[in-house]
């Protein structure tokens, strides 16, 4: 038998684990669809830096999730909205199509200027949702693009129509992450 040898790559790296996070109310990303005719709905998200260290939000955005939910059509991932570098007072808006009834919801950030934030410090981020459709649900993601990471903070912004689906909805998304981290 001839042996083999096995080599291993070695790859010196150095890394800073810092503890925190990027925090915000939950209720404030979630909009719900009323009755016809629709209204525009405006809402002021507070994004709060527990980090020790200072935290230099460079960007905002608002995009469909990789992984759309099934209720969303497949033509509208990859749809991205940024809110930097714009004039201020001027808005920008990311439109996705849903699979029930060929309508279509309408998510809008108001201007953001890059924005360092200390221990304990917030920054409010202007939210906008005009919905076209009361059928269905939308589920986008808010990422806030910091110094810390090369990854952005994703945050969950979501439209429902009631209180119970909106409930279910929520419920088999996180069984789904789950099942994701288990395999």
């Amino acid at each position: 038998m001839l042996a083999r040898s096995r080599r291993a790559l070695q790859v010196p790296f150095s890394a800073r684990i810092l503890k925190g996070s990027i925090e915000f109310p939950r209720p404030r990303t979630a909009f719900a669809v009323g009755k016809p005719p629709y209204a525009t709905m405006r809402r002021t998200v507070q994004l709060l830096n527990t980090f020790d260290d200072s935290v230099m939000v460079e960007r905002i955005e608002i995009a469909v999730p990789p992984a759309s939910p099934p209720s969303e059509s497949s033509s509208s991932s990859g749809t991205t909205v940024t809110s930097s570098k714009r004039k201020r007072g001027e808005s920008a808006a990311v439109e996705g199509t849903t699979d029930n009834d060929g309508g279509a919801e309408m998510f809008s950030l108001g201007s953001f200027e890059p924005t360092a934030l200390a221990n304990t410090e917030t920054v409010a981020v202007e939210m906008s949702f005009l919905p076209t459709s009361g059928k269905s649900i939308v589920r986008r993601e808010l990422r806030a693009f910091t110094n810390l990471s090369s990854m952005p903070f994703v945050l969950p912004v979501y439209s429902y129509v009631s209180p119970l689906l909106f409930s279910l909805f929520f419920l088999f998304l996180f069984s789904c992450r789950v099942d994701c981290l288990l395999v």
